[in-house]
């Protein structure tokens, strides 16, 4: 059989069998169907958030009804199938001896080759070649005198561009099968504020009359309101995703939210056609930043002094000066006072370091100041390299002490086993 004939023919075949399934059970399935575009509608115009239960739960009970009766009315009509969707081809096209079937079949008791038989099928193809899709048959006319049908998806459509922006929970909240107090935005109040990260050491910041405020990377976002039984979720869009929290209750009319945020993000409550929102600039924790202003060197005193500027957004709780031989991977870190816990900014601040019983004193290092964030982030110098001062000693006895204090406390092998001995006996005595 010709390809193009094939296509053509699958193409009427599939559009007949659809036309089949609409008119069997597009009446069946009309009144749940307008029912269940009733109740969306009222959804989305907001009543049900308005009114609440027990309204809702028997609407929405209804319209379950008959969407179960409906379901086991369509049970008991036989399913349309291929051979009823090739019949009504023919029929609308007037066809007869079923062409449709016999460019499939093969006789079984002459030869295919028979005149006769190629003639019959050649005529079939010729038929079909000039079929036309078969053509719908009112279904819903003879049992929609108000032409409902048009009048509920017009109703609904209207319904989602008044709710716009709150569709999805209006829907979402009106078909859920829990009991639902009716919510008023008219004595609802908010209360809003930030807690920053602990380590910043900042206090929580209101927006008071505002409704924008920068805040830390992983601050809690806390919003609470009151005046209402039931409260709705908390909608939280970044630049990419959209979240939704429900509020968890603090008494028989207050509600609270809370929310850590990582990226800039818009919240809002919206309780029919009433908004509240809040926006908040989320900034990034940048690590520290630290560079030697007067390089290390001794002094007077065989101190290692030295003076170093830095800068942090939120501040910088540690700083450490890590020192290494020059011909050795060995790394040792020693904590450098600062002016205070979480200091944010430091202009050649001066430091010294005793280390003349250090186990390096005298020999030379490089090394670099790292300061550490409350976020764990490090900031670095560059590697200098510099000597770490030391004790002079004149007297003899006294420079060959300390000498072989060094190499005790450069020493980083084990200990030597201890010798075994057999256990005494009265005989050694």
């Amino acid at each position: 059989m010709d390809k193009n004939l094939s296509k053509h023919t699958k193409t009427l075949t599939k559009r007949a069998l659809g036309l089949l399934y609409w008119e069997s059970y597009a009446p069946i399935f009309s009144v749940a169907v307008l029912a269940l575009l009733a109740f969306l509608s009222l959804a989305a115009f907001g009543v049900w958030q308005r009114i609440g239960d027990p309204l809702r739960l028997i609407a929405l009970t209804a319209v379950i009804y008959f969407w179960i009766k409906a379901i086991l009315k369509a049970r008991k009509v036989k399913k349309p199938n291929m051979s009823m969707a090739k019949r009504r081809v023919e029929h609308d096209n007037g066809l007869l001896h079923r062409p449709l079937d016999v460019i499939e079949d093969n006789p079984a008791l002459i030869k295919q080759k028979d005149d006769i038989w190629v003639q019959f099928k050649q005529e079939a193809v010729n038929i079909l070649q000039n079929a036309r899709p078969a053509k719908l048959r009112p279904a819903l006319a003879p049992i929609d005198k108000y032409k409902l049908r048009f009048i509920m998806p017009v109703i609904f459509v209207l319904g989602l561009m008044v709710g716009f922006g709150d569709n999805y929970e209006r829907l979402r909240s009106g078909i859920l099968p829990i009991w639902q107090k009716s919510i008023s935005a008219k004595n609802v109040r908010y209360e809003a504020w930030i807690d920053p990260p602990q380590y910043t050491g900042r206090p929580p910041s209101y927006f008071k009359n505002k409704n924008n405020i920068s805040a830390p990377q992983g601050s809690e976002f806390v919003v609470r309101l009151s005046g209402v039984k039931q409260a709705p979720r908390l909608v939280l869009k970044t630049a990419r995703k959209t979240k939704r929290l429900a509020a968890k209750k603090l008494g028989p009319q207050s509600f609270e939210v809370k929310a850590v945020l990582d990226k800039s993000t818009k919240a809002c409550f919206q309780i029919g056609k009433h908004k509240k929102a809040w926006r908040i600039n989320v900034l990034p924790d940048k690590a520290p930043s630290i560079k030697f202003e007067d390089l290390p060197k001794a002094d007077k005193r065989d101190r290692l002094v030295f003076t170093y500027s830095l800068n942090d957004d939120f501040g910088v709780k540690k700083i450490i000066l890590s020192i290494s031989p020059l011909a050795s991977d060995e790394v040792d870190e020693i904590a450098i006072s600062s002016a205070g816990y979480n200091q944010r900014k430091a202009d050649k601040e001066p430091a010294s370091l005793n280390l003349t019983k250090h186990k390096w004193a005298g020999e030379k290092v490089e090394g670099r100041l790292l300061a550490l964030d409350g976020k764990n982030q490090v900031g670095s110098t560059k590697m200098v390299e510099f000597i770490v001062p030391d004790k002079i000693f004149i007297e003899p006895l006294a420079k060959a002490v300390a000498e072989q204090r060094r190499l005790v406390l450069k020493g980083t092998k084990p200990y030597k086993a201890l010798p075994t001995k057999n256990p005494r006996t009265t005989d050694d005595f």
